[in-house]
């Protein structure tokens, strides 16, 4: 059995329109783009996973999450410090009947997921994907990183721009 520890919001403020994933995989500033979230950065506890609910506006998209870690200390007379990403997981996703109700968070024209497709990463030794229902879900170890990230990009073959709903937990 597993908590939630906050409730669902969108990972992105605006439904993503990238055509690629961002390949910067070491940078020398903390991570700050949208959709880039605090998980275990500098506190005594941190949460074990995210629970994630993809969406779509249009057919499909492609979502990879990726963990931040911090290598050296943020201070400002250390000019070694870099963080390193690392891929959790890439799904395609491929959207469903289910959508949102207009002017509600999840709006009219976004579907939820009805399968998503594992194609790099893992979810960990407590994560599940859930594609047997009428909404495709996962639930992701975060591994102890200290940020998580998530893309999305269109898929040429299935157009659409992607989301997700997403609740950190703090336990399996």
């Amino acid at each position: 059995m597993y908590t939630l520890s906050s409730a669902l919001k969108r990972a992105l403020v605006n439904n993503s329109q990238e055509a690629e994933f961002s390949r910067d995989s070491v940078i020398e500033t903390e991570p700050t783009k949208d959709g880039t979230y605090i998980a275990g950065l500098g506190g005594t506890t941190a949460p074990q996973q995210v629970l994630v609910i993809p969406f779509v506006d249009g057919a499909g998209c492609d979502m990879r999450l990726s963990g931040w870690w911090l290598l050296g200390k943020p201070t400002a007379g250390d000019n070694d410090a870099v963080w390193i990403r690392l891929t959790l997981v890439q799904f395609k996703v491929v959207a469903g009947k289910f959508n949102g109700l207009g002017k509600r968070r999840l709006r009219a024209n976004e579907f939820c997921a009805k399968r998503m497709l594992l194609i790099a990463g893992t979810v960990g030794e407590h994560g599940l994907i859930v594609n047997d229902g009428d909404i495709a879900y996962a639930k992701i170890d975060l591994q102890g990183c200290q940020k998580f990230q998530f893309e999305f990009t269109t898929d040429p073959e299935q157009p659409g721009f992607g989301n997700a709903l997403f609740a950190v937990t703090s336990g399996f």
